[in-house]
């Protein structure tokens, strides 16, 4: 895959080992079964594959993980090892000082195959006009979350009654996904009822209250 210097954006899916990358989707399968994976710790990934083999420094990985964010170099040690611990010790490389290499070998994997042009047309003429969607900064695709249906619903049912809602539990049973899942079906059933959007905050680095 062909990368600038400074392209940290991953588009096509790949393939490394018994995983696929399906950045669109923002899911990582493994033999073919969905992997749960934070949403850092996917960032992250796609960055480093975005440019395997080669080094990305810390300070580039901090801009593409904490977007617009200042957070210690340790978030970014925690967010590697839990990369390591999933894809195995020598998936991703450290450069003293410097900062990462991810060292599984790629393959590319072929997008579908465009229809052919009168289809296009044809299909896009009957298509109605999708209506306009309420400004948010979360991604247009969320991953697909299993066994959690019941929880997103009990904190959208709170949300109807209360103005703030904690989703409290132990670390990483999936309290963020579940709070993004919410997020999102909010952004489209109800975009009356938020006019301004949607926003996603990330509090989680922040050590100064």
């Amino acid at each position: 895959m062909s990368t600038s210097a400074h392209d940290l954006t991953l588009s096509a899916d790949c393939r490394f080992g018994r995983f696929e990358l399906q950045p669109v989707e923002r899911r990582l399968l493994a033999d073919g079964h969905p992997v749960a994976l934070g949403a850092r710790a996917f960032d992250l990934l796609l960055a480093l594959v975005a440019r395997a083999g080669q080094l990305v420094s810390k300070n580039e990985l901090l801009t593409q993980v904490w977007p617009g964010l200042v957070v210690e170099e340790n978030n970014l040690q925690v967010q590697v090892s839990a990369l390591r611990k999933l894809l195995g010790q020598s998936s991703v490389s450290t450069i003293p000082g410097r900062g990462y290499r991810f060292e599984l070998p790629l393959e590319r994997l072929a997008s579908a195959q465009a229809p052919p042009l009168a289809a296009t047309i044809v299909a896009t003429s009957a298509s109605p006009v999708a209506p306009a969607r309420a400004p948010t900064n979360l991604p247009p695709r969320q991953a697909t979350l299993y066994g959690r249906a019941t929880d997103v619903a009990a904190v959208k049912a709170l949300l109807a009654q209360h103005p703030v809602v904690t989703i409290a539990g132990a670390g990483g049973i999936g309290k963020t996904r579940v709070a993004q899942a919410v997020a999102a079906q909010l952004a489209e059933e109800r975009m009356a009822d938020f006019p301004d959007g949607v926003w996603w905050v990330e509090l989680a680095p922040i050590a100064d209250g």
